[in-house]
């Protein structure tokens, strides 16, 4: 399933309890952890899931300068 999303398995654990999916790991953007979590909440049997994702920001680093 994640590599519909062209992103590597290895950075992710996903365990499976009672129908209780828990994600963790860091998705290359926020976007794309966000469309997993959703995705994985679609699948037939899965009753809840723990989104336990390490998220970055998909905006870039703000810098500023010194009010001098």
């Amino acid at each position: 399933m994640l590599s519909r999303f062209l992103t590597n398995p290895h950075s992710y654990r996903i365990t499976v309890k009672d129908g209780v999916v828990t994600l963790a790991g860091e998705p290359e953007s926020d976007s794309i952890g966000h469309e997993i979590v959703r995705t994985v909440r679609h699948i037939e049997g899965v009753v809840a899931v723990r989104d336990r994702l390490d998220y970055r920001s998909d905006e870039p680093a703000r810098t500023f300068r010194p009010l001098v």
